[in-house]
């Protein structure tokens, strides 16, 4: 599977919930249609007229931060077209700095343009982080009082090493008003290839008006992205997991967590020109099998497809 490693999510997630990944159980696997189904049940949409996206931290990158995407959905998750609504940021694109000569066309009209899933910068945003001193912020306005249900993202994704200028953690206002859980909104890294669709979605409802419905005051951006009851079972998993097991010397932690899972295949059993798979399940601790859509699956190669003839 060409995707990024599942290691980069775990070392953030011991850094930021000082917990083992043993311990853990984060659970949100995100794709396409499950995304849209989520946005369907979302009873309560938004009632706003500005929402304004404020960007917290990247995935690594100290000077830019960007994205390749945006969608705003209205109610029954309709996408909203972008003469709907007016989008700006602050600061604006690369062009704010001397030396792009106001010639770089990674500019904020291209999270608009439907070109989400590639690897082509020219249809993606980028700006200076921090320029100036001032917090990075993305403006949607309205003009009037409009029914939201939800935002779709798609994070910067030039190429794997690029993926680090993408939003890590994201505060979202409505009319001025909190609507993230305590510590933002958690945005996945992009996977670095165009082989899927790496959509997020971020639900917006009108009980979420405040912020911080989800976890305590120390909470980070990981345990807002936990799912129900994964808390608990984080606590529960502490006094009766397994001994660690190490094979090689490498540690096979319990419950590994992660938005991406990387299969890496060494070997066969003694075809040398072949390899093969008759199926494969992904098993959730809380949820059981995870249904994962095919267009949330790439693999390279793809198939004996790819062979002339």
């Amino acid at each position: 599977l060409a995707l990024p490693p599942i290691e980069m999510v775990e070392e953030d997630l011991e850094e930021d919930l000082d917990v083992d990944l043993d311990e853990a159980c984060l659970v949100s696997m995100d794709a396409a249609s499950a995304d849209a189904d989520a946005a369907a049940e979302v009873v309560d949409p938004l009632t706003v007229t500005q929402l304004v996206l404020e960007v917290v931290s990247t995935w690594g990158d100290e000077f830019y931060v960007g994205l390749s995407g945006l969608e705003v959905l209205g109610e029954g998750s309709e996408v909203f077209d972008a003469s709907d609504f007016d989008l700006a940021a602050d600061p604006p694109d690369l062009n704010v700095l001397d030396d792009t000569g106001g010639e770089d066309d990674r500019t904020l009209d291209k999270l608009l343009n439907g070109r989400n899933v590639t690897t082509d910068d020219v249809d993606m945003w980028l700006a200076p982080l921090d320029w100036e001193g001032r917090t990075n912020v993305v403006k949607i306005d309205f003009g009037s009082a409009t029914r939201v249900s939800g935002l779709r993202l798609w994070n910067y994704n030039k190429s794997l090493e690029d993926t680090y200028r993408g939003v890590r953690c994201l505060r979202i206002l409505a009319d001025g008003k909190e609507v993230s859980p305590t510590g933002g909104h958690l945005v996945p890294k992009a996977p670095g290839v165009d082989a899927f669709d790496f959509s997020h979605l971020i639900e917006l409802r009108q009980g979420m008006l405040g912020g911080g419905a989800r976890g305590k005051a120390s909470s980070s951006p990981w345990e807002g992205a936990l799912p129900d009851g994964a808390a608990a079972k984080i606590v529960s998993s502490r006094s009766r997991r397994p001994k660690a097991v190490v094979c090689g010397g490498w540690h096979a932690p319990h419950l590994p967590c992660g938005y991406v899972l990387k299969l890496e295949i060494f070997s066969t059993w003694g075809d040398p020109h072949y390899v093969g798979l008759a199926g494969l399940e992904i098993v959730d601790h809380l949820r059981g099998t995870l249904a994962v859509p095919p267009a949330s699956v790439s693999a390279d190669p793809r198939g004996v497809c790819d062979l002339e003839g």
